[in-house]
């Protein structure tokens, strides 16, 4: 009955946001595209890095914590979780170091050796593809979570019809010189890297089997494999593709932190703006409950995006979450002019996305002419965590007209390189995807 009294009392209001037009999509996301980099310069000029677990990612994300108190929040939390950021900087030294000592043990206990080189191996597969591996031996710190909210007018039962999480990382990485210069296109430099890992796995694996059958004088299998595993071969092998392991790994990441401004700023200052837009018209979420996420220590592993995924996750298993659905959306590295690039997969990841998020950007997109294209993902987003959990998400990212996003990982990501129409065709996207979104709950 209040309800119904409410939507007669401002009925005019409530059917001009809901009925947006052209012209006026365009006048604010114009109005939201500009304060959103507004938004990068002034957290740049605060914290201008943010590394995962630093003094100053912690006050970035304590910054933009009161903003979102100051604004018309329902609901502003923190959400704590250890991380071990230096693993990030040093994985690729590691793993050559293991490959080092495993080639000086090659003469003396090749068991040993084929140990190391497999140890080396593992830590670059692990990191790859984004599992938790020997992160756990290098020193713990904090880093947090930032979770805004927003309620509908209407709920069932206490819980909201549906729950969207739009989402992106605070927190800034380390110069890639590979990643800046060649963008996604530097993956392919680990190509024959793997091949090569490979045949030198095996190669040493063979040897060490050789030297146990040798140690038991069992000579007749010791002769027939010995033929195929002499030292020489695999061990010159070995060696000449020594330098280029350690040319990738002392390149891969350099210790010289970015400011982080397209990476991933832009995509907080457009989930920051969006949001603070609709809890200035709150009428419109009369279904659809809103979560604006600032994560943490995404470029640490996405320990941000996956400490709330499995919590998310549990909580819908047992039933006691503030919804039965979730959507996620993640925007990262979208400040510049192009295509939206509107994620299906991340296979880097390990994650494919349901259907559901992507197909109802897309229609948004179509009908408000915005430049995208719907594909698998080279690189990766927040939202990976989710999608890995079959929770419907997906990952926006913008390429310009490049491999990468412009200035991806180098020290040139700075706030002046913003293309602000990247901002704006974001922002266009998001506001009437989430006003159809919650119509269509009705």
């Amino acid at each position: 009955m209040l309800f119904a009294i409410f939507l007669i009392l401002n009925y005019d209001k409530v059917m001009k946001i809901k009925k947006i037009d052209l012209e006026e999509l365009d006048k604010i996301t114009s109005d939201l595209s500009k304060s959103a980099k507004k938004l990068i310069f002034e957290i740049c000029d605060l914290y201008y890095t943010r590394l995962p677990g630093s003094e100053n990612e912690k006050k970035a994300q304590e910054y933009i914590y009161e903003k979102f108190k100051n604004i018309k929040s329902d609901e502003v939390s923190i959400q704590k979780f250890k991380i071990y950021p230096k693993f990030f900087l040093y994985w690729p030294r590691l793993s050559f170091l293991l490959f080092i000592f495993g080639l000086l043990f090659y003469l003396l206990i090749p068991l040993i050796s084929f140990i190391l080189i497999f140890l080396s191996v593992l830590n670059i597969i692990l990191k790859t593809f984004s599992f938790t591996g020997f992160d756990i031996f290098f020193p713990k710190k904090e880093s947090m979570n930032v979770i805004a909210k927003l309620k509908p007018k209407t709920q069932i039962n206490g819980k909201s019809k549906r729950i969207l999480i739009i989402g992106g990382h605070m927190d800034s990485t380390y110069e890639f010189p590979i990643a800046s210069k060649l963008g996604t296109n530097g993956f392919n430099l680990l190509i024959p890297l793997g091949i090569w890992l490979l045949v030198i796995l095996l190669g040493f694996l063979i040897n060490a089997i050789v030297s146990i059958l040798n140690s038991h004088m069992i000579r007749n299998i010791y002769e027939i494999v010995n033929i195929f595993s002499k030292p020489d071969w695999i061990y010159i092998i070995a060696l000449v593709g020594t330098p280029y392991l350690g040319w990738l790994a002392i390149n891969f990441i350099h210790n010289e932190p970015v400011a982080g401004a397209n990476d991933n700023l832009s995509g907080i200052s457009v989930i920051f703006e969006v949001f603070k837009y609709f809890s200035e018209n709150k009428e419109v979420l009369t279904n659809l409950e809103l979560w604006a996420v600032s994560f943490g220590s995404e470029e640490a592993g996405m320990i941000g995006s996956k400490t709330l995924a499995k919590e998310i996750k549990k909580k819908l298993q047992n039933n006691n979450f503030d919804s039965k659905e979730v959507w996620v959306i993640n925007f990262d590295s979208v400040g510049s002019n192009g295509e939206l690039h509107i994620a299906t997969k991340e296979p880097l990841y390990r994650c494919k996305y349901l259907p559901n998020v992507y197909e109802e950007l897309e229609k948004i997109a179509k009908k408000y002419d915005i430049k995208y294209v719907v594909k698998s993902l080279a690189a990766g987003t927040d939202s990976a965590p989710f999608g890995r959990l079959k929770i419907p998400a997906t990952g926006i990212i913008c390429f310009g007209d490049k491999k990468a996003p412009p200035n991806w990982h180098s020290l040139k990501d700075i706030p002046e390189n913003i293309d602000e129409r990247g901002l704006k065709n974001s922002v266009k996207l998001l506001v009437p995807f989430i006003i159809e979104v919650d119509e269509s709950l009705n």
